[in-house]
């Protein structure tokens, strides 16, 4: 299965960070939950883990390039298993985003009752 690395939000105001440095390079393989890339922000630099094991196949952002958050990162695979870049590089759909907010679940059921986006 083709899994995207995007950039976190590390803070409620965070808007982008920047690639520090990738831990893994393409086509090595890598393990759920290990440290696969270092994303600084102006508050925190953070490990950021394979959300999947597979072969990192396709690194999208360079070391020292800022990326908005939710941006692809890379993608995880299964050996040889194909995949689109133009699919992959598809902005995050919304339920993703949905996930990504910080509020609880009778929070989020009343924003979504009354209309109001909690994603700002």
């Amino acid at each position: 299965m083709v899994t995207k690395v995007v950039m976190p939000k590390l803070s409620l105001t965070m808007k982008e960070g920047t690639v520090g440095k990738w831990y893994k390079r393409e086509g090595e393989t890598v393990e759920k939950g290990e440290p696969i890339v270092e994303v600084i922000s102006e508050k925190a630099t953070y490990d950021l883990e394979a959300p999947a094991s597979g072969i990192l196949r396709k690194i999208f952002v360079e070391e020292g390039v800022d990326a908005e958050v939710n941006a692809v990162l890379a993608v995880i695979t299964a050996p040889n298993e194909p995949f689109s870049e133009t699919e992959i590089l598809q902005p995050v759909e919304e339920k993703e985003k949905e996930r990504l907010v910080l509020a609880s679940p009778a929070a989020k059921r009343l924003a979504k009752e009354y209309g109001v986006d909690l994603s700002c």
